[in-house]
């Protein structure tokens, strides 16, 4: 099943709990699985369609974030014990890190990568 009729039907149960959403084996058709038609219009189920995947890129960004943000924990730790200094460059990072699910990029979309977001950890001194 494409990715586009997965999303459809995920649009559809959302803005019908109750609908019983099941697709024919040929083809990409959706059919509701009970004796109502669906009672959105193509602008609803699509807008629906781009919340749900506003949603997923927000998961993936968070998920992301939180995974550099234990990368450089060690960073800080190691350079608290050298000198008792964190760097910085590496303050700054981390600190955009913690900001992004308030202030994510305006054109953030869903892809495998989130390359649309630099993640790359500085260099500290």
């Amino acid at each position: 099943m494409s990715t586009n009729l997965k999303l459809r039907i995920a649009a559809i149960k959302a803005l019908n709990p109750d609908a019983q959403v099941g697709t024919y084996d040929v083809g990409d058709t959706i059919k509701l699985n009970t004796s109502e038609d669906i009672p959105n219009s193509e602008d609803e189920i699509n807008a629906k369609i781009q919340e749900l995947k506003q949603t997923v890129a927000m998961e993936m960004l968070r998920y992301k974030r939180n995974e550099k943000l234990t990368e450089t924990d060690v960073l800080v730790a190691r350079s608290l014990e050298k000198n008792g200094i964190v760097d910085e460059k590496l303050k700054t990072y981390r600190q955009k890190l913690r900001d992004l699910p308030t202030n994510p990029p305006a054109d953030l979309k869903v892809n495998e990568t989130l390359t649309d977001i630099n993640f790359e950890i500085p260099n500290s001194n």
